[in-house]
């Protein structure tokens, strides 16, 4: 696996220029990781940052002139770039069927015409030759292509015909035959008039079109920038007024900071399925019953953490009000039994929602139906939410702004294991999963299990390299056991997406450039051919099969993050993906202070680490929770002892090692099991509040000292 990015999501105000298909307007603006990108860059999606909101007012650089044929009626373009990034105005092509079409068949069939602009972001459209009811408008079509290609209109006449087979008591089986194809080249057509063509498709059929080409170089929806969007630049500024205010009651300030002296900290939650989940409703309500969550900027997650974010998001006041409520309902679906999830009902109800998806032009897969399942294990409910719903929440500054993270990855590049080193819940399959949440197996799926290939045994190169992913080839016995085993024992790992960069160029010089730099000459990167606009989709991957946490969204420099408060709830590596984020900045050229960690720490960690690089201002301070159960065991609450045996009890449990129930594919606790849980979580905050305020306090130094901008 390799080359991807993290990315963000973001308003309705911000839509498309590459006019995706409406699927494709939730995913958001891509940031490259700077100053370079790597095989696994990082892809975060926000609910206010941008679906695609990369607009020409954003330029980098000055434009260019391309100079187009002298046979071509499309004028010379502009071109707009980034000095990465090349994009043309869109040469829009749009029209109706006209005029008197050859005669549909009435009885068992029925014709329509196929248009297709080869080289336009659209795919084919299909116009029925049925005239339109009285009310209805007539069917249009609308394309949107290069103009530097000399591309044409494909028009296509088909039929669909409902053959009788030959016992008259069968069903009617459709079947499709093309009676003749034409075009228009588009170079023939005159800008800005619409004009009426007749297309000669043979055999004496014809067809009329009313049809209009015309320059689209208005707002691009795609911002070739490397700044922050409008939508989280505006944020920001409500944002700072609430922090600063907080700031002055939580370190007890004569007066608030100014709005450019106030800290910009970010709370970072890790993977971890339900572990991670429930984890983070207890951080959260430490650090609110601290009075500390007005002081954060951005809330950002990866996997199981995001479930709780996306969740608390759906009430735009959440972080005004006490989290015991959102905690309750999670604490009761967690609880719950997920049997239902395998219901008959519940199995409709899947197939009816990728049918739907598949319909609607998306390319559907395992995580679709991944996404289906942790929806009911989530609301035992469906659930229509978008992340453009959760604008409300930030509307005022009033929540931290939301960012969810996962990786767009490159495929058929070896790695190794692609279980994940996380033991994510990801890395579950169909069968783990009904053992986990029905208590049982599908045991007759060992009638077909094939064996499994480690394609590539890289044991050292994942702990040293966040780039590369882990993969298995699975080879089966048959055909037969393919199909089966695919559905149910597959490992959920990429999504396949719409790739709304396509058919954007490349600068000649991208590889010069400050803000994308290929870190090693024989990476992939610096190869153009390699890179993501040439790949026909997007492969997504959840964020913890390479870091299990979204540090590299807060290290961009036009975020300018003064602390990062990392939650990491991962399995048995407290520091791993510390580590593993140094290396990734120190590779890169990206401050981030030093990770040491004593060898009686990796033996029994505390509870909280504040590492800092006081002699690189630039780089973020850093204050580490990893979930460990050490002074809980034996504290009520900080200084109140544990009296009585059934308090002790209570406390002692193990969160890390094989015999704990906190396993990452263990979706389902008993009720005790989730309270000590967040309850844990919550203490080792409240444990540790004069930490972070000591780290809130140097960043507020620091800042006001002027040695962080935004620039």
């Amino acid at each position: 696996m390799g080359l991807g990015w993290w990315r963000e999501k973001a308003p309705p105000e911000c839509l498309p220029c590459l006019r995706l298909p409406p699927p494709v307007c939730l995913i958001s603006r891509m940031s490259w990781s700077s100053p370079s990108v790597t095989r696994t860059s990082w892809v975060a999606r926000s609910s206010l940052c941008c679906c695609l909101t990369w607009r020409a007012s954003s330029l980098a650089n000055p434009t260019d002139t391309l100079s187009h044929s002298t046979n071509s009626q499309v004028p010379a373009s502009e071109v707009i770039t980034n000095g990465v990034l090349v994009a043309h105005p869109c040469l829009r092509i749009q029209g109706t069927l006209g005029g008197d079409a050859t005669a549909p068949h009435q009885e068992y069939g029925s014709r329509q015409i196929r248009l297709v602009v080869p080289g336009a972001y659209e795919k084919p459209q299909l116009l029925p030759l049925q005239p339109p009811l009285e009310a209805e408008p007539p069917a249009t079509f609308t394309f949107h292509v290069n103009p530097v290609l000399r591309s044409k209109l494909d028009v296509e006449l088909g039929e669909n015909l409902m053959v009788l087979q030959s016992d008259p008591s069968a069903e009617l089986e459709a079947q499709s035959s093309k009676l003749g194809e034409g075009g228009i080249l588009l170079s023939s057509l005159a800008l800005g008039q619409e004009e009426q063509r007749l297309v000669a498709l043979g055999e004496g059929q014809e067809v009329t079109l009313n049809v209009k080409a015309e320059m689209s170089s208005g707002d691009l929806d795609l911002r070739l920038g490397f700044d922050l969007c409008d939508g989280e630049q505006k944020f920001l500024d409500k944002r700072k007024q609430i922090v600063s205010k907080a700031l002055q009651q939580v370190l007890k300030l004569n007066q608030a900071p100014d709005s450019d002296q106030v800290p910009v900290v970010a709370v970072l939650g890790s993977g971890g399925g339900t572990r991670a989940m429930s984890s983070l409703y207890g951080s959260l309500a430490g650090l609110q019953e601290l009075g500390l969550l007005d002081t954060v900027t951005y809330l950002k997650g990866v996997s199981g953490s995001t479930w709780c974010i996306s969740t608390l998001y759906k009430d735009p006041a959440w972080s005004q009000v006490a989290l015991q409520g959102p905690t309750e309902l999670a604490r009761g679906r967690v609880c719950s039994s997920k049997i239902g999830a395998v219901s008959t009902e519940r199995l409709q109800y899947y197939a009816q929602e990728l049918g739907k998806l598949e319909s609607s032009g998306h390319s559907v897969s395992l995580i679709d139906l991944w996404g289906l399942l942790i929806e009911y294990f989530l609301y035992q409910e469906e659930n229509p939410a978008k992340l453009s719903d959760q604008q409300e929440a930030i509307s005022q500054g009033q929540n931290p702004y939301p960012i969810y993270a996962s990786i767009n990855v490159r495929t058929n590049i070896s790695g190794e294991d692609f279980a994940g080193m996380w033991g994510s819940a990801f890395a579950a399959s169909l069968d783990e999963i009904f053992m986990k949440t029905a208590g049982f197996s599908l045991s007759f799926l060992d009638l077909y299990r094939g064996h499994v290939n480690i394609t590539d045994d890289c044991q050292k190169l994942q702990l040293h390299d966040p780039t590369r992913l882990r993969t298995k080839l699975f080879t089966r016995q048959g055909p037969f056991s393919q199909a089966v085993l695919d559905i149910f024992t597959s490992r959920f790992t990429a999504a396949e997406n719409f790739n709304f960069t396509q058919g954007l160029c490349l600068h000649k010089d991208y590889v010069a450039g400050r803000e994308f730099t290929a870190w090693k000459d024989t990476h992939l990167d610096a190869l153009p051919n390699e890179l993501t606009p040439m790949k026909d989709c997007l492969y997504l991957v959840d964020g913890g099969f390479a870091l299990n946490s979204p540090f590299p969204l807060s290290l961009l420099p036009q975020r300018a993050v003064d602390l990062i408060v990392s939650f990491d709830y991962s399995l048995d590596a407290p520091f791993e993906v510390l580590q593993m984020t140094e290396k990734y900045c120190r590779d890169r050229g990206i401050p981030f202070p030093r990770v040491e960690v004593l060898p009686e720490d990796l033996e029994e960690p505390r509870e909280c680490y504040l590492f800092d690089r006081a002699e690189d201002p630039c780089s973020p301070i850093v204050l580490h929770f990893p979930l460990v159960n050490r002074t809980f065991r034996t504290h009520l609450a900080p200084g109140v002892e544990r009296q009585t045996a059934e308090e002790k009890a209570h406390g002692d449990f193990a969160i890390n090692g094989p015999d704990t129930p906190y396993g990452m594919t263990n979706f389902t606790y008993e009720p005790e099991e989730f309270d000590r849980l967040v309850a844990l979580s919550r203490y080792n905050v409240l444990n540790n509040a004069e930490t972070v305020r000591r780290a809130l306090r140097l960043a507020l130094d620091r800042r006001q000292a002027g040695a962080r901008t935004g620039d």
